[in-house]
């Protein structure tokens, strides 16, 4: 994809960069790591997922979902109790699911 292209070419200044100062180049784990979490789509830059408290607070959030999992996060202050937080955490993986963005098995 066009995200993944571009972080390849930051990569790449920034590896000729560091080649000319005499550093060593980023070692192939931290490019892998970098190239995976270049989002596929624009749209994948906004949180995929944000449960909103009754009170209008958000509680939780999908903070991304790609290849290596789901990161979520729980909002403090948003006055959401454990079951509710669970509930959403739920309705947040049925969502993701439904879009195929779901967790692998």
């Amino acid at each position: 994809t066009k995200a993944i292209q571009g972080a390849a070419r930051e990569l790449a200044r920034e590896q000729t960069a560091r080649r000319d100062r005499g550093a060593a180049p980023y070692p192939a784990a931290d490019v892998l790591r970098r190239l995976l979490n270049a989002p596929t789509d624009p749209a994948d830059s906004a949180p995929p997922f944000t449960w909103t408290t009754p009170h209008g607070r958000p509680g939780l959030s999908v903070q991304s979902s790609n290849r290596q999992g789901v990161t979520i996060r729980l909002h403090a202050g948003s006055g959401a109790g454990t079951d509710e937080l669970v509930d959403a955490l739920r309705q947040a993986l049925a969502h993701l699911e439904a879009e195929g963005r779901g967790l692998k098995r």
